[in-house]
């Protein structure tokens, strides 16, 4: 969540920057329909090409492809989404915006010793689509500038300083993986981590129960954490489905931008040796025990302005997304088992 994610391939070139109340518009969702030759997906009527999947994948190594496909469909659907609601709101673009948007980009490529011409063919863009997703991201500069106060963000620097100032955590976690759309089965996960939370809990009370009456409560409190920490591990590797289960579930230190927000929320709010409840986050269920802390540094908010404004657009879009996805109408292809061919 380090990012903003882009709305386009244009991101790529051109760049794009990206609570209050949300308006009440919603997105018209007309009736699903069949999908077109070489769509990916139609999201309300907006088709999504495969060329504009299989561009999102060039980045990755060939052998990662078909894995990070349904997360690069996901982020352009949720693009799609996005800006059908921007549109909503009335929010303008004319043909100067976007042309002087162009040119920028143009001569920002040929000063970085980048072919403009050879990189639009190279990935397959036409003008259209290009100017298109121009649009789109200034749409969205356009919305959130309108968003956006200084009370806001100064409010949202001082409610979460851990962003900013480079504080760390260290933390293991053991994770589950329920299936998608599975109710039942993200119930049974969610009850057999807070099972395995009383029993790693259970274990370490032992350990300090055996020691000699006469042990001090410093050294008491220092066996707990060794026993936790160690029944913690032995658990993440009999149970948890992360890679990280072959070093008992250690993440190593990580600032708060750096993972999944509900994930980042829970860790930063424990204390070392301190474990959470079960959270929800895309990649499943997890349990999680933080083992130590680092403290970031004093940092004022004229110093932190641009990361602050960019949280709080993060979280814009995660709002308006989250409020309008359930409501799309969304269709979806199988993944080729070709290359797309370039759009016309």
């Amino acid at each position: 969540m380090s990012t903003v994610k882009p709305l386009g391939l244009v991101a790529l070139v051109f760049g794009a920057t990206t609570f209050s109340a949300l308006a009440q518009t919603t997105p018209t969702t007309p009736a699903a329909q069949p999908l077109p030759a070489g769509a990916a997906a139609v999201v309300n009527g907006k088709v999504i090409s495969e060329v504009a999947v299989w561009r999102g994948l060039q980045s990755e190594p060939p052998e990662r492809r078909a894995k990070v496909r349904p997360e690069v469909l996901n982020l352009l659907i949720e693009n799609a989404i996005l800006d059908q609601y921007v549109l909503q709101m009335q929010i303008k673009v004319d043909k100067a915006e976007i042309d002087k948007k162009l040119a920028e980009g143009r001569e920002e490529m040929k000063k970085g010793g980048r072919d403009f011409d050879k990189m639009m063919k190279d990935m397959k863009l036409g003008d259209e689509e290009l100017r298109e997703n121009v649009a789109a991201n200034l749409r969205w500069d356009k919305f959130t500038d309108s968003q956006i106060t200084d009370k806001l963000l100064q409010d949202l620097f001082s409610a979460e300083k851990d962003f900013f100032n480079g504080c760390q955590v260290r933390a293991r976690h053991i994770l589950l993986t329920p299936a998608p759309n599975d109710p039942k089965a993200t119930e049974a996960d969610i009850a057999q981590l807070r099972a395995l939370k009383k029993e790693i809990e259970a274990s370490a009370n032992e350990a300090v129960a055996a020691l000699p009456p006469n042990t001090d409560n410093l050294e008491r409190e220092r066996r707990r954490q060794m026993a936790l920490d160690k029944e913690f591990a032995k658990r993440a590797e009999e149970k948890s489905v992360c890679p990280t289960k072959e070093i008992g579930g250690d993440l190593n230190y990580f600032t708060r931008d750096r993972m999944s927000e509900p994930f980042a929320r829970a860790a930063f709010a424990l204390q070392p040796f301190q474990m959470s409840d079960v959270v929800q986050t895309p990649f499943g269920v997890h349990l999680i025990l933080v083992t130590d802390r680092k403290p970031g540094i004093e940092v004022k908010f004229d110093e932190a302005k641009d990361q602050v404004r960019q949280l709080y657009c993060e979280r814009l879009r995660d709002a308006i997304v989250a409020k309008y996805k359930p409501k799309a109408q969304i269709s979806t292809a199988p993944a080729p088992v070709a290359q797309p061919a370039p759009a016309k």
